[in-house]
């Protein structure tokens, strides 16, 4: 049937392919324009208000069913999840996208569909824009997935494992039990009376409870290391009953094992990317300074949540167990993306330009220029990636003008990965006119066509006005107001 169908197209064929050929060419120039003039994905503030009420909802069940021993502990300590939880959907660091939702909801489908006693149904599913590679799940059934998190999957098969994880920690209670043996260590009997112990002490009392303390982390971190391969083990069990190919599932622990210093590794070279003729890069710029000031800020000095996607023992070790198991009882290889490959491909992209942009919304400035100028290596003409450039540029110029440098800058210090510190050192060294001069001569030496796009053309006057080229500035600004008359900045550029 098929051979003779196939005999009855030469008639057709020219128009086949021409249909085709512009289609095609429809495809890739619209692909293109979603790429290199990307927009901020939009909100659904009704489904953002709906999860509000949901989540409370969830946090006076969980208060309900508290169980009477250490019940004033879970509460003080639940009272403080939720309030912080409420907080963040209220500041903008979960997406309310209904494109995002509805890629998500489709992988979420299938886990369900093929294991019906599951408890998918009881969970409730946040994508957060934190741009730390993670995922976390509550005692209540909220799982927050990190948007970054995505970017850095090879497949969606590897995030239907993440998710699968996730649930199963709900699913066997980790959190709670977690908390209970911690409660256990810090407030039993038997914990009271050994901290009655070394406080009759008369010698060494606070290097002994320092040493108690230190046994609690690390008992709490071995049972962690424990219900990470339970969960591990029960994701890979639900994921042989979908159609995604559990192989990737120690594809994506083998990634999450590396993705750490990946995210912080460089592929620009700083000294030739704001190298231009009229203004030389200075060498000084990344030289390491003696400081009396120690601390730096914020991203490094905190600890992942210990019920996290990623806590130890390492992800290569718990990839070797998964991968055996998966080899007994695997019957067929799966699918790796069931939403078609160009779907995967684009909310990579979608992901990581909106963890780039969040990163910038919550003050981690250093950040968000330091992705755009990865991404820009392997898309140079993406004008919405030099804008970015040019965004976070002129923001360091005006906090540094403002002596804020720190509140949007990383300080470097002992605990900033090793390949982050030059580009640290770069932005903190730079003097308050050299920044105006960096920021100017990279954007103005780019594509002139440029300034047709109404982001990269704001930060291009911007530029122009804080290194002083006010005949550029003023340029600029008519070419703005003209082209942009109810622009998004037009109030902005009025007040300059």
């Amino acid at each position: 049937m098929l051979k003779k169908q196939l005999t009855a197209l030469p008639y057709f064929c020219k128009k086949i392919k021409a249909f085709l050929f512009f289609s095609l060419i429809f495809y890739i120039t619209s692909y293109a324009q979603v790429i290199n003039n990307y927009k901020k994905l939009d909100s659904n503030e009704q489904a953002k208000a709906a999860s509000i009420n949901e989540v409370n909802n969830r946090y006076k069940t969980l208060l309900q069913n508290l169980p009477s021993e250490y019940k004033d502990k879970y509460k003080e300590i639940y009272k403080e999840i939720q309030a912080e939880k409420v907080k963040s959907i209220e500041n903008g660091l979960y997406m309310f996208n209904d494109t995002i939702q509805r890629y998500f909801n489709e992988i979420i489908a299938e886990v369900k569909r093929g294991n019906p006693s599951s408890p998918v149904s009881e969970v409730k599913f946040f994508v957060s824009r934190d741009y730390i590679p993670n995922a976390m799940t509550w005692p209540d059934g909220t799982i927050a997935f990190n948007l970054s998190l995505l970017a850095n999957c090879k497949s969606e098969s590897q995030l239907a494992f993440v998710i699968c994880h996730e649930i199963a920690h709900y699913h066997l209670r980790h959190s709670a039990r977690a908390m209970k043996k911690s409660f256990d260590k810090l407030y039993s009997k038997q914990a009271q009376n050994e901290m009655k112990e070394i406080a009759r002490t008369r010698y060494d009392a606070y290097d002994k409870a320092e040493q108690y303390l230190k046994n609690v982390l690390y008992d709490t971190r071995r049972h962690s290391r424990d219900y990470e391969e339970q969960a591990d083990s029960l994701a890979v069990v639900w994921m042989l009953n979908t159609r995604y190919n559990v192989k990737e599932s120690a594809q994506c622990l083998l990634m999450l094992d590396v993705v750490d210093s990946l995210i912080f590794t460089p592929k620009f070279d700083l000294t030739k990317v704001f190298d231009t003729p009229q203004y030389k890069f200075k060498k000084s710029w990344i030289e390491e300074e003696e400081t009396m000031f120690g601390g730096g800020k914020r991203v490094f000095d905190g600890e992942l949540d210990k019920d996290s996607l990623k806590t130890h023992p390492s992800c290569v070790k718990r990839a070797k167990l998964v991968e055996s198991y998966f080899n007994k009882n695997a019957q067929k290889s799966g699918i790796n993306n069931l939403q078609s490959d160009e779907l995967f491909n684009k909310m990579k992209i979608r992901a990581e330009y909106e963890t780039m942009i969040a990163a910038h919304d919550f003050d981690n400035v250093d950040y968000s220029l330091f992705m755009a100028l990865n991404a820009l290596q392997s898309n140079l003409d993406n004008v919405f990636l030099q804008a970015t450039v040019g965004q976070n540029l002129n923001d360091i110029y005006m906090a540094q003008k403002q002596h804020t440098l720190s509140h949007i800058v990383n300080i470097p210090n002992n605990k900033t990965p090793k390949n982050y510190q030059p580009f640290l050192r770069f932005l903190n060294n730079m003097t308050l006119n050299e920044i105006a001069q960096v920021t100017y001569n990279y954007l103005n030496k780019l594509d002139k066509n440029y300034l047709n796009d109404e982001f990269f053309l704001f930060n291009m006057l911007t530029a122009a006005k804080n290194a002083n080229q006010m005949e550029d500035y003023r340029s600029y600004k008519s070419m703005y107001l003209k082209s942009f008359p109810k622009g998004k900045y037009t109030e902005t550029i009025f007040k300059y």
